[in-house]
């Protein structure tokens, strides 16, 4: 049974360009239109029985760029989007009995020129904005208790050769080309050549040029060279799933603007009965950007790497209207048979040794405030060992759980980082007590044999968030 619901989340999210944004309208904006869309859209996924309903999953969407940490940190992390789909869990988890294997699947929406509202850059601010998500999220499946339902599903899918196809309002370019303002980087994200060699927003060819119209090419001609039609994306897949009548969702193979998402779930919404309509971002192949005509004229960053020129917001809109109108059941339109296979990953793998996990050993356990280190050595730089190693902690040979969650790396109170060739440091610092007095240990899951373990250390108190 599934239940749906949408709730405003303010102050979380700000435009980034607000100054392509506001061309979108002659006259200014209209009164109440948000520059962003600031709607947290839910759908519930509950197993009922005829005694209970226990939730399985949630499917949320949000629009915002997970870069309330800065790029420019040496740290791999999931932003915002994990702090809330793990706050979440643990949430639910420590809600409704029955719910441990609870799977929250949070998606972008419309975010192309959504930034996080952060104060700064931080991981701080990562978890204050991704728990204040992952509230609203709780809030809102909540009140869905007692009114769920089932649902028949209709689904549509095609792929769209994009070069030289047809809008409504102009045709897409012949081939993809990169803007001058992209080499820049975004606001929150600016890369070293910024203000460098005229490079910055805004960049545009004083008398338009062909079907790129207004667009410098980054590099010049020199990119025609370096850079073949075939290295770009050729084909856009779109994707629609009708739930009943409680939700639509509709993907687009990129980063929409705000206003290209209003305009698809205008688009769907005029095509009858749609309930709350979700655009998904980044969904199934990645070209770039989906900027307005207006937007696209400024050549901001999110304009500048719009790749088929200024009609690919009004294209967007009308593959989402022709999805919305397909009959139900019908057959998903290739435009050619494709294999899709990890080719390209094994091909990088293949460029490393074997894994020599044998050699992994343990060096130290550390401590230092309320964190506890374990260093070891372990997977090496020219070494494949079929993916990263799994860090928890297992205390009396069982792996220990706060809340019901389970302590390892891949929650919120983990840093795992390498340096030189193979040595590793794990990071741990619980942010809730620890109840348990056993003697615990740092595991790390080598990819064959045992685990390899560090030395017994005692739980520290639980301190304040880890980021900083």
């Amino acid at each position: 049974a599934v239940g749906a619901l949408e709730v405003t989340v303010p102050g979380l999210s700000k435009n980034r360009s607000i100054d392509a944004w506001v061309k979108n309208f002659a006259g200014g904006p209209p009164s109440g239109r948000d520059e962003v869309d600031r709607t947290l859209r839910v759908l519930r996924i509950d197993r009922t029985t005829a005694s209970e309903s226990v939730p399985l999953a949630a499917f949320l969407s949000f629009a915002v760029h997970g870069t309330a940490a800065s790029i420019h940190q040496k740290l791999s992390h999931g932003d915002l989007h994990a702090v809330a789909a793990e706050v979440l869990r643990e949430r639910v988890v420590r809600t409704y009995p029955g719910s441990t294997k609870f799977v929250p699947a949070l998606v972008n929406g419309a975010e192309g020129d959504v930034s996080p509202d952060y104060r700064e850059q931080s991981f701080a601010e990562a978890d204050r904005i991704g728990t204040a998500l992952a509230e609203s999220a709780f809030s809102a499946l909540r009140s869905l208790d007692g009114g769920l339902t089932e649902v028949e599903l209709v689904h549509a899918y095609r792929e769209v050769p994009l070069p030289n196809e047809l809008a409504s309002t102009g045709a897409l370019c012949e081939r993809a080309v990169v803007g001058v303002p992209t080499l820049g980087g975004a606001e929150d994200g600016r890369s070293r050549f910024y203000g460098l060699f005229g490079i910055h927003e805004g960049v545009v060819r004083k008398t338009p040029l062909g079907c790129q119209g207004v667009k410098k090419p980054a590099l010049g001609f020199i990119q025609g060279i370096l850079l073949k039609p075939r290295d770009f994306p050729l084909i856009a897949p779109f994707q629609m799933l009708r739930i009943g009548t409680l939700m639509t969702i509709v993907t687009i193979p990129g980063e929409p603007t705000t206003e290209t998402g209003r305009a698809v779930r205008e688009a769907v919404t005029s095509r009858g009965p749609a309930g709350i309509v979700v655009v998904v971002g980044l969904s199934n192949e990645y070209i770039s950007y989906w900027a307005t005509s207006a937007e696209y004229a400024v050549q901001d960053y999110e304009g500048s790497s719009t790749l088929y020129g200024p009609h690919e917001s009004a294209f967007a809109r009308e593959q989402a209207e022709r999805l919305a109108s397909a009959p139900p059941k019908a057959a998903p339109e290739f435009s050619q048979t494709r294999e899709f296979s990890p080719s390209a990953s094994r091909s990088f793998w293949g460029r490393r040794g074997p894994c020599r996990s044998e050699r992994w050993r343990p060096t130290r356990i550390r401590k230092g405030g309320s964190a506890v280190f374990f260093d070891w050595k372990g997977l090496a730089r020219d070494e494949d060992c079929g993916g990263l190693p799994v860090v928890s902690i297992d205390c009396q040979g069982g792996a220990l759980s706060l809340e019901g969650i389970r302590v390892e790396d891949r929650g919120l109170d983990f840093e795992v980082s390498r340096s030189g060739a193979a040595d590793w440091t794990a990071r741990w610092l619980p942010r809730v007590p620890v109840s348990t007095k056993a003697p615990c240990k740092f595991r790390v899951q080598r990819p064959s044999g045992a685990p390899l373990l560090s030395e017994e250390f005692e739980l520290p108190a639980a301190g304040a968030s880890l980021r900083k």
